[in-house]
């Protein structure tokens, strides 16, 4: 899950990433989903901690997990791939 601020431009470029891994599909157990800040629903306020933008997160079954790596999307599949499903 991609938390994006439309006013942050680091933002648009994650978001830019998360919207090809979308559309690519590329691990077909994930779903690449983005949020914008505005939108934020009360899962995302009440079971994570955003505290800037971008902040990207994998919910494991309840089990989040932060990306603080790279933003490209070599990157971010890595971190994707090394987690494993509940």
């Amino acid at each position: 899950l991609l938390c994006h601020a439309n006013w942050c431009h680091n933002c648009k470029l994650m978001k830019i990433i998360f919207d090809e891994l979308k559309e690519e599909q590329p691990i077909k157990t994930v779903y690449f989903a983005t949020i914008e800040e505005q939108e934020k629903n009360e899962y995302v306020k009440y079971n994570s901690n955003i505290y800037a933008y971008p902040t990207v997160l994998i919910d494991n079954g309840g089990k989040i997990s932060y990306y603080r790596g790279d933003r490209n999307k070599k990157e971010i599949l890595n971190f994707v791939k090394k987690i494993k499903p509940i």
